[in-house]
């Protein structure tokens, strides 16, 4: 309930903290990378191994055993895609090279008209 008095001490501590701050966080600067160096797949949500399968509806980690559905597994890989290449466009072919688990391009395109919104036709179509 009582301001307390600022004193000489306090204005140093004070000018020390702004001497220290950091403007540019190395933190925030990324390697470079290129498409073709990163290694394609589903990696498991759990141990972040590519030792994913297929099975059905479900996607399935050989390695720990945890167990998604496959819609979910594409969709979270469509977003690192969408972080990593934030200029790219999200279409059926690049998704299905990303994926590299999937043999089928119909199921790609499935889920991408189910979950994302659909911008031109035919060949020309990709999803925001």
């Amino acid at each position: 309930m009582m301001p307390s008095k600022l004193n000489k001490k306090h204005k140093i501590l004070a000018d020390q903290f702004v001497s220290l701050h950091i403007n540019n966080s190395s933190f925030s600067s990324l390697p470079s990378y290129h498409y073709d160096q990163l290694r394609k797949g589903i990696p498991c949500p759990k141990c972040k191994s590519f030792a994913t399968t297929s099975v059905g509806r479900l996607s399935v980690c050989s390695a720990c055993g945890f167990e998604e559905t496959f819609e979910v597994a594409v969709i979270r890989n469509v977003n690192e895609f969408k972080l990593l290449f934030p200029t790219e466009k999200i279409t059926t072919n690049t998704i299905h090279d990303w994926c590299d688990l999937v043999n089928s391009k119909k199921r790609i395109n499935r889920i991408l008209e189910k979950n994302m919104k659909k911008v031109g036709t035919h060949q020309w179509a990709y999803y925001e």
